[in-house]
């Protein structure tokens, strides 16, 4: 039986080819396993990899026993140390500059000010052969062949625009260089090799990062190839900021063919997942709406609602 794997992250996607690590909607490729399914195993099989599994087991909870111990040793020492040395411990988060406690809750400033065209700061996420530098994107100049492009608004427009919208739906959108990154990379089926450069840049709520926006766009054209929204469900919040989190998206995207009914529906799906009360752990749904540009899925997963925009291809 095959595993089905993000071709970015090697992480396992669900049964909808969404990849947690990611956050997006993905082309999976197909990994071999070979494990026991409804048969029976060779004579002596089950016993000895019973033992094993013990044994294992028994080592893993020694290792990580004492690794823990070691290290609450380890920080009791420093702190011991520090404080006994007349040191002001201090947990908070400061400017070195001046020593003052930054404010992560004052307005945002432009998106366009912020990263200031940073983008070589960010790690590229493709790795191995088919991972490509910054300088082979830019020689091509051309839009990637992975994703669909949007041309309505800029990406960095969009962005900008978001954070003028936050204000209207009670939101203060942070913006997170630390969870920027880039995809730049090759991808081939076997018939077609697909080109890959792609930026990620992420807004969130708060800075834990609990509920968000992130923007994907092509590195060398900054066309938009999609935008995923997502909000935490837990014991503390039920996921009901993905409603004004979506507004402000769509206000700040301004698409006319996302206006009136059609935001409507979307809304009223939303609505519908975060009341969904019956979900467990291997549960996992989702819907699918085209609409102009755009394929749109609405769903929901153990831990969060969410919406993303994909650019139709």
């Amino acid at each position: 039986m095959g595993a089905k794997i993000c071709p970015i992250c090697d992480t396992k996607v669900n049964k909808i080819n969404f990849c947690p690590e990611c956050k997006r909607f993905v082309t999976p490729k197909e990994m071999s396993q070979n494990f026991y399914l409804n048969e029976k195993r060779p004579d002596g099989d089950d016993t000895n990899q019973s033992q094993k599994s013990k044994q294992r087991n028994q080592k893993k909870a020694s290792e990580l026993l004492t690794g823990i111990v070691v290290a609450i040793a380890f920080i009791g020492i420093w702190v011991g140390f520090l404080c006994a040395s007349g040191y002001q411990l201090d947990f908070g988060y400061n400017d070195s500059n001046d020593n003052t406690t930054i404010d992560y809750d004052a307005d945002i400033p432009d998106y366009e000010d912020i990263v200031g065209g940073g983008y070589g700061n960010y790690v590229n996420k493709a790795e191995g052969d088919s991972a490509l530098t910054d300088e082979q994107v830019e020689e091509d100049g051309n839009a990637c062949t992975m994703y669909g492009h949007y041309d309505g608004i800029s990406a960095v427009s969009f962005m900008d625009e978001l954070t003028g919208c936050a204000e209207a739906y009670d939101l203060t959108l942070t913006f997170n260089k630390s969870y920027g990154y880039k995809n730049l990379y090759t991808y081939s089926t076997g018939n077609e090799v697909y080109t890959c450069y792609e930026l990620c840049d992420v807004f969130a709520t708060s800075g834990l990062g609990r509920d968000g926006i992130a923007t994907y766009y092509d590195y060398n054209t900054d066309e938009i190839h999609g935008i995923y929204a997502w909000a935490k469900v837990d014991a503390y919040s039920d996921g009901s900021a993905i409603l004004s989190i979506f507004n402000c998206m769509i206000d700040a995207l301004d698409d006319s063919n996302l206006s009136g009914g059609e935001r409507d529906n979307v809304i009223q799906y939303l609505e519908k997942y975060i009341a969904k009360s019956d979900f467990t752990l291997e549960a996992d749904d989702a819907v699918q709406i085209s609409v102009g540009d755009w394929n749109i899925y609405v769903g929901r997963t153990t831990t969060n609602v969410y919406v993303e925009l994909a650019v139709a291809y």
